[in-house]
């Protein structure tokens, strides 16, 4: 690696690094439940040894909101919370850490695919600064992780491709990421269904025999114990969203058999096989690479395209090289990783999801490099308006870029759909508690903006110790979610309802969000005083109440009567 390669790597990790750091605790405007509970988990496993419901050291899945977690994620964030202490930044470090990385792996991969260093610093560049990569980064999410074994185990199959020596490490590489990426994000299984018997079949036919046995028994090591885990503890979220299980999808089959009887068009197998194809397809359209991505707003925004219109037609120009090309230096992995990347998201009712189509960025930003090393080429010998045609277009691209990423950290965290769906306000509420917790005998706090009790836990620093003695959860909803009913001081529902008595004269707090303090209906005796408003941005999240009875109430009963 030359002086200047490792000058670009480490200006474009120090870009990349930036863009996570820049206003860091205004967009995304929240914390969400899920990144609360693999932090509040790692500090459990931290302290006691076990998760919130006092499982010893849990490998396989973690029990959370009742949806069976891969544990990953939460074990990769225990070094930083033990370091760090448990808050927002050292829950998210990972995703950070893995964005980096993934910057230099990008290098690595475009470096192996092309053997050509100006391509691999240009796409070592275009990761450090594009969107696609880096929001999702800047908080929790398993599937940054995930794409980086993904991405790590893919650069060995093409060392082992290219070259032949080392070969014992970079075959145990390839399965130990894929392996290690197979108990972090869903998607997972998908890659690890097809690179690993890929790689099985390329050192076999290389004649490998002694390096090809022990890599299926490291894979055996990690699958074994992964295919046992998702017989017994299914993740229920899944079978959720699986497209099949959609009222929709289920309506328009009745709606096809009504109109056209026993057509084999209209049985559920072809209308279900037919929206998964159109999924699979939309997923390389410019609707969702460069105009809206994900459709969840937690996850993209309108005007907050993963790519350049620019960056996707260099993308194409780079697709078309590969094709050409696909059976040189392992090239064909990069295509492969193309190809499979939709199939998660296809196989789901959302319309389009960057958080399981994420590793789907990695081959378009190399592809992209491509394109623009072919352009490069292309007007070398010619005259210079070509140059500067082509230096307008890449100032283009800058501009883009750079217009999505103003979007993002300045207008989108101001979105009244975006500051709820992101579930803010709980640090304020923890605060409020934090400060009030000796002043009043009952917490009664609602349940209608995510997971209450996982950001008390969170926030206060619960004792794990405290809380495992008492966890208690409900059956899980039609989602796959199961609810804690209460801890300590705590009780948790979805309008924070008050039991039917009340010490009197003792004043407990009720939190409700504002639609519900609209529609309070008190019955006679019954004090109320608001203490505080919790307002993100232009939203009222939490209205907090001080809620009493007087001790002669007639109107409402207390524990008197």
């Amino acid at each position: 690696m030359t002086k200047k390669t490792i000058l670009v790597l480490a200006v474009a990790m120090i870009i990349c690094l930036a863009l996570h750091l820049v206003r860091f605790s205004a967009s995304p405007p929240g914390f969400n439940a899920d990144e609360a509970a693999y932090g509040y988990n790692a500090y459990s496993i931290l302290k006691t040894g076990k998760d919130e419901f006092g499982t010893p050291l849990p490998l396989l899945r973690l029990r959370s909101y009742g949806d069976n977690k891969l544990p990953g994620y939460m074990y990769a964030t225990i070094p930083s919370v033990a370091l760090l202490g448990l808050n927002e930044f050292s829950v998210r470090l990972p995703t950070i850490m893995s964005a980096l990385l993934l910057v230099l792996v990008i290098y690595l991969l475009a470096r192996e695919a092309t053997n050509h260093e100006a391509t691999a610093r240009i796409a070592a560049l275009l990761a450090a600064i594009t969107p696609s990569l880096n929001m999702l980064s800047r908080h929790a999410h398993e599937s940054v992780l995930m794409t980086l074994l993904i991405s790590i185990s893919a650069w060995c199959m093409l060392r082992i491709i290219n070259q032949k020596n080392n070969l014992w490490w970079y075959s145990l590489g390839a399965v130990i990421a894929a392996s290690f990426a197979l108990y972090t994000y869903h998607s997972a299984r998908i890659f690890y269904a097809v690179m690993i018997p890929t790689l099985g079949y390329m050192l076999w036919r290389s004649h490998k025999k002694t390096v090809f046995m022990v890599s299926l028994l490291v894979a055996c090591l990690f699958i074994i114990p992964f295919t046992i885990a998702e017989l017994s503890t299914p993740p229920s979220r899944l079978a959720n969203l699986f497209i099949g299980t959609n009222t929709g999808v289920a309506a328009m089959q009745q709606e096809l058999a009504i109109m056209s009887g026993k057509s084999p068009f209209s049985t559920m197998v072809f209308v279900v096989g037919n929206e998964i194809m159109n999924r699979y397809v939309s997923y390389f359209s410019p609707q969702y690479l460069a105009y809206h991505g994900d459709t969840n707003v937690r996850f993209g925004y309108q005007s907050m395209g993963p790519l350049s219109l620019i960056e996707l037609g260099f993308a194409i120009l780079g697709i078309y090289w590969a094709l050409r090309n696909y059976q040189k230096r392992g090239v064909w992995v990069l295509l492969g990783i193309f190809l499979i990347t939709p199939i998660p998201g296809a196989l789901t009712w959302q319309e389009y999801s960057v958080i399981r189509t994420y590793t789907l960025f990695v081959p378009l930003i190399i592809f992209a490099a491509i394109g623009i090393t072919m352009a490069v080429g292309a007007i070398k010998n010619k005259q210079k308006i070509w140059s500067y045609g082509l230096a307008l277009i890449l100032l283009g691209h800058i501009a883009l870029t750079a217009r999505t990423w103003e979007y993002f950290l300045v207008h989108y965290p101001s979105r009244a759909l975006v500051i709820r769906t992101w579930e803010a306000g709980y640090s304020e509420l923890a605060s409020f508690v934090k400060q009030n917790y000796q002043t009043y005998d009952h917490f009664y706090i609602t349940t209608d903006v995510g997971q209450s009790y996982m950001f008390l836990l969170f926030y206060l620093k619960y004792p794990p110790q405290d809380y495992q003695a008492a966890a208690q959860t409900s059956k899980p909803d039609e989602y796959g979610y199961s609810q804690v009913p209460g801890f300590d001081k705590f009780s948790f529902s979805n309008a924070a309802e008050l039991p039917p008595q009340l010490p009197p004269g003792k004043p407990v707090i009720q939190v409700l969000t504002e639609s519900q303090a609209k529609t309070l209906s008190d019955p006679a005796g019954l004090q109320r005083t608001e203490l505080q408003r919790i307002v993100k941005g232009t939203e009222t999240i939490f209205v907090i109440y001080a809620v009493s009875v007087p001790p002669k109430s007639i109107g409402y009963r207390t524990t008197t009567e």
